[in-house]
């Protein structure tokens, strides 16, 4: 291969390099999970400030933690905390266990 060419090409591919990098980094640092994060150090500092185990329910806390709740249609009922985590809790039927 002729050292000319061997160099164009060569170079041509580290623009190729650079570029891909750049974007890499651009979605790296854009990761979207931005709500997740403060909505995540949030909850750290609810539970940092609310040490205590709780014996009742505490509406403010709950309207801060919680950001919406599901009902489905098999009866369970799903918690989306303020960092878009879901716990779901399933309901008894009810009826004997045998």
């Amino acid at each position: 291969m002729d050292s000319a060419l061997f160099i164009q090409k060569q170079n041509a591919l580290n623009v190729e390099i650079e570029e891909i990098k750049k974007k890499r980094n651009s979605l790296l640092d854009n990761n979207g999970f931005d709500t997740e994060i403060a909505g995540t150090e949030r909850l750290l500092e609810i539970i940092k400030y609310n040490t205590e185990i709780m014996e009742a329910y505490d509406e403010n806390l709950f309207l801060h933690t919680v950001n919406k709740v599901l009902i489905g249609s098999s009866g369970e009922i799903t918690f989306r905390l303020i960092n878009n985590l879901e716990l779901t809790e399933y309901a008894d039927k009810g009826g004997d266990k045998a």
